[in-house]
């Protein structure tokens, strides 16, 4: 055994744990390392034996600096939950990723040549003494495994990501959308891809694609049965939304050209949660933790600063979720448990864009433990001095950490193959534990495993992971028995057909085409759900502070659904339900501001009660009044309660699009008995709703895992003749796996079909081949989908391609004929650019100028980092956005809100996240003071002693509050709004933080 690891975990028996922080009704808490240990935390690791591994990067995703990275290992060597002692384990630029497997240690960061970042790199560090510090360089696992054009040019806000081990043994990591082009394994594999997840094994062999098209997923958490779920950056280009998703291998997710108008064609996610930045993610699965929180996944979101528990109902083949609010973290960035169960977070706190890089915040950023309460500490044995027995009976065991790690160690030492057999084979053994030993089983035998997997596919229990062991090394499964994987494309168990497709396209056996056609064709169709009918419906509002009476008959209604409907998509719209009342038949009044809804359904921001969707005190004409605000794109379900009459509200456009003059929006207000939308807080969600890219449909699995599996068969040839002489489900599945098929024999079948049929019955042989007519521009690295990209699809850079002029044949005869406008229409939506009918749009002259509010924020810091402002213009741009309405620009006016001539310090950088994201950085003067009457003070702190403080609220109005009566003290809200400075251009943006900075003259 390691001499120092034996050390602490002798001293860790002989004491009892105490815990050194805070404790609530669930869970105990405190700061493990603070910022003098870890700032900057990018992300985090567990070994577990309870070593703790941070990636701190100083430089955070936006400056170019090299230099300012490490991964530093932090010991809690009394058990008291704190860190007693720090090391620094290597030095890296921009960690993003670290596994930690026995003594070796494997990091994803960035690469550096001549003084700038070259490109990112997964590397294998090794501490044979486990003294904490790396024992000597780097070696390299996957070199190039980033893009290097954008990593200088921007920064690694979208690069290459977290690594996560499962317990196949394969190391996931996440892809940003900038992609990779030509990263190389050891073994000599390369691998070009845009945004996704990928897989390679530890020693850096085997890289391939596991799925593709997200946009720039952090973390995934992976499960005991090898499914993927993570907490996405964004959806449609749009909103930048936050959804959760469950990762199919194989899978297409859509971004960013499927969402709009092709979700047929995609892997809808499970859930869609309004704006949000999704980070870190862990599966949780340990015996001493609440049975609420054992086999669901934590999601963590850096917007919201929340971590988030999904929890996972099984639908089909994939999953829809049920989420609750676990923890609040300050800026939340990853998380991961040890052997012991105790859970580590890791959180930038305000820690800024470029770090130390120019001194801005070099002390923020924490690690939080975490367990449950009634939590008892354990040693984790170290792996690497027990028996194989002893592996084997952890593999039984509740614990998931204690699986996947005597897992590794049972392939890492190649233990008796024939025993792990022996012990998938029982019956009696813990499920989770065979699948586990499934994986360590093949990983052991190599390609000798087959004959001993194809022995167990007779259990139903284990069968899913059987198929997938077969297939799961892209070498050895080519030697699988195609015939008899193919037997269970119609088992029961639609996780097993799934299984089984997904191997046979990875097998590569063409014979398989003729059995995966057939389950290629899908019947799902996305129309808009009815609503039923709509029993009351305002006119459109369309200016601010617009009010319209609202008054229902509700006495036959099952429930009651109150609709805001945005009318023009226009995102900041809000809406408010002014004193929403339900009278009863006896005259009785329910206010539901006091009612708790069935369910929720906002695009953005919350339900506010007597506030708006933004956190603000509602009101309406100069005074406070009662009222639910919400986006104006939501539905909220009421149940009717018995004796119920009318429901009566006002409803209040509060909020649009800034323009010339007033503001402008447009939003109507409906109230009806049928709900349409999936909603976070309702509970699992049905297919077929509206937002199908956003709601979790387990009848599309199944064809699209076919029709990934044909394309990747190569099966040209028998999708072309099932075209041509098929019916029925072949040819539906010929038709729909086209669409992915850019080959001339297809397009030759498609054109002969379609000049064989009838007017009618050839729209659906024209769509396919007008999605054929372009295709996708290769990725060479060299170009990016940027922050705000756009939608319509089916191509993001659609280009010409060997098949576009017998197309262009085919529909400039078919349209000279006669121009169907049905045909006209299918050619705009696919980007089929026909002469004449359809031509290639023009370029657009001259730059587009970007505004604030359709700009990302790490693109705004970029810019204003650099620019040069002028204080001058800024003075006339800040009365322009109405600043100085609710802040001091002067030094001698009466204190309101946070005094903005005080923060001639801040950074560019930090001044435009306090006003972007204001929620994220309150001003420590801007307090809620809440007294033993239960009345909360929000104001500015303009003077504090000992015995009272004098707060001046947003009016300037002062109030003199006795130290004695305050019962809780906390950040003021929000008051702000969001997107005060939307219509303002980068360079006016850039003036008025110039001028800010300007009026300190302290600085």
């Amino acid at each position: 055994m390691n001499y120092l690891r034996q050390i602490i975990i002798i001293a860790s028996l002989s004491i009892t744990y105490v815990f050194a922080g805070e404790e609530s009704d669930d869970f105990k808490r405190a700061v493990y390392a603070d910022a003098t240990m870890a700032p900057c935390p990018a992300v985090i690791a567990a070994a577990p034996t309870g070593e703790v591994f941070v990636g701190v990067d100083l430089q955070g995703s936006l400056g170019k600096k090299v230099g300012l990275g490490k991964v530093v290992r932090l010991v809690d060597e009394n058990a008291d939950g704190k860190a007693d002692r720090v090391t620094e384990f290597a030095k890296v630029d921009n960690p993003r990723g670290i596994v930690v497997l026995g003594n070796k240690v494997i990091v994803l960061h960035t690469t550096v040549k001549d003084g700038k970042y070259d490109n990112q790199q997964l590397s294998l560090f090794e501490d044979k003494d486990w003294d904490g510090v790396a024992d000597g360089p780097a070696k390299a696992l996957v070199t190039n495994i980033g893009n290097s054009k954008f990593l200088q040019s921007r920064g690694a806000d979208h690069c290459t990501n977290n690594i996560r081990y499962g317990i196949d043994g394969w190391i996931y990591i996440s892809v940003g959308d900038f992609g990779m082009v030509d990263a190389e394994g050891v073994d000599g594999r390369k691998l070009t891809m845009h945004g996704g997840v990928v897989r390679v094994r530890p020693d850096g062999t085997g890289l391939e694609m596991y799925m593709k098209n997200t946009r720039n997923v952090y973390d995934v958490a992976i499960d005991s049965e090898m499914n993927l779920f993570t907490r996405e950056n964004t959806n449609d280009g749009i909103g930048w939304w936050t959804r959760s998703s469950h990762f199919i291998q194989t899978g297409d997710y859509g971004y960013p050209s499927l969402y709009t108008n092709f979700p047929e064609d995609m892997i809808p996610a499970m859930g869609e949660y309004g704006a949000g930045s999704g980070v870190g993610a862990l599966y949780i699965e340990e015996p001493q933790w609440p049975v609420e929180f054992k086999d669901s996944v934590l999601l963590a979101d850096w917007g919201h600063s929340k971590i988030y528990t999904h929890e996972l109902q099984p639908m089909g083949a994939t999953f829809s979720n049920r989420v609750k609010e676990f923890m609040s973290v300050s800026q939340v960035t990853d998380l991961d448990v040890d052997g012991s169960e105790r859970l580590y977070i890791s959180a930038w706190d305000g820690a800024g864009y470029q770090g130390n890089s120019d001194k801005e915040k070099p002390n923020k950023g924490f690690v939080t433990m975490v367990a449950p309460k009634g939590w008892k500490y354990h040693p984790f044995p170290v792996l690497s001095e027990l028996s194989e027995g002893k592996l084997l009976e952890l593999l039984n065991t509740e614990s998931h950490t204690a699986r996947t790690y005597a897992s590794h160690e049972l392939v890492a030492r190649g233990a008796d193959a024939e025993k792990i057999l022996s012990y998938v084979q029982n019956a009696n053994n813990r499920k989770s534990g065979r699948i586990a030993a499934i994986y360590a089983y093949l990983q052991i035998k190599g390609v000798d495993a087959l004959t001993g997997l194809e022995k167990l596919l007779g259990d139903a229990v284990i069968r899913e992971h059987v198929i997938r062991a077969m297939a799961d090394d892209a070498v050895i499964a080519k030697q699988a028995n195609t015939e008899l994987i193919a037997r269970y494309l119609n088992d029961s168990n639609p996780r097993v057909q799934a299984a089984a497709v997904i191997a046979l396209g990875r097998i590569g056996d063409k014979r398989a085409s003729s059995v995966l056609l057939p389950l290629a064709a899908s019947s799902v169709e996305f129309k808009k759900k009815d609503r039923g009918e709509t029993v009351f419906k305002t006119k459109i509002l369309s200016n601010i502070g617009q009010e319209r009476p609202i008054k229902v008959d509700v006495e036959n209604l099952a429930q009651l659904v109150l609709i805001t409907d945005q009318v023009h998509h226009n995102k900041y719209d809000q809406a408010a339900w002014l004193n929403p009342i339900i009278t009863l038949k006896n005259g009785k009044k329910i206010d539901l501001t006091e009612v708790e809804p069935l369910s929720v359904s906002v695009d953005r921001g919350i339900l506010g009660v007597n506030q708006d969707c933004e956190g603000n005190p509602l009101s309406h004409r100069g005074k406070s009044v009662k009222g639910i605000g919400v986006h104006a794109q939501a539905e909220l379900v009421y149940a009717i309660p018995t004796g119920a009459k009318t429901f009566t509200a006002t409803g209040i456009l509060t909020q649009g699009a800034k323009g010339e003059g007033k503001q402008k929006g447009k939003v109507l207000f409906a109230v009806s008995e049928h709900a349409t939308k999936p909603t976070e807080t309702a509970g699992y969600v049905a297919a077929n709703a509206e937002n199908p890219h956003s709601v979790p449909n387990p009848d599309i699995i199944l064809p699209h895992l076919a029709q990934k599996a044909l394309v990747a068969l190569d099966a040209e040839e028998a999708v072309a003749e099932a075209i041509k002489s098929s019916t029925g489900d072949t040819y539906q599945g010929a038709l729909a796996t086209a669409k992915s098929m850019h080959s001339t024999k297809v397009v030759e079948a498609l054109i002969t079909k379609a000049n064989a049929l009838s007017d009618a019955d050839q729209l659906e042989v024209i769509e396919v081949l007008a999605r054929l007519h372009q295709k996708e521009k290769s990725y060479e690295g060299d170009t990016w989908w940027g922050t705000r990209p756009k939608p319509g699809g089916p191509y993001y850079t659609p280009v010409d391609w060997a098949g576009t002029s017998s197309i262009n044949a085919f529909f400039s005869t078919l349209l000279a004929k006669q121009q169907n406008q049905d045909v006209i229409k299918i050619l705009k939506k696919n980007k089929a650019y026909v002469p004449k009918f359809n031509p290639r749009p023009k370029a657009s002259k001259g730059p587009v100028v970007k505004k604030i509010g359709t700009t990302a924020i790490e693109d705004v810091v970029l810019f204003v980092s650099d620019y040069k402002g002028s204080a001058e213009k800024g003075a006339k741009i800040i009365t322009q956005v109405g600043c100085a309405g609710c802040h001091n620009i002067d030094k001698q006016g009466t204190v309101k809100g946070p005094d903005l001539t005080k923060l001639g310090k801040m950074s560019f950088a930090d001044l435009s996240e306090a006003i972007l994201k204001p929620g994220a950085t309150i001003a420590p003067t801007w307090v809620t003071l809440t007294t033993s009457d239960g009345t909360a003070h929000i104001g500015t702190i303009v003077k504090e002693d000992a015995d009272e403080i004098l707060l001046h609220n947003i009016a300037g109005i002062p109030t003199v509050v006795k130290a004695s009566d305050i019962t809780q003290r906390a950040a003021g809200l929000n008051m702000m709004s969001l997107h005060l400075t939307d219509d303002l251009t980068l360079p006016q943006f850039g003036d008025l933080l110039t001028y800010i900075r300007s009026l300190d003259d302290s600085k």
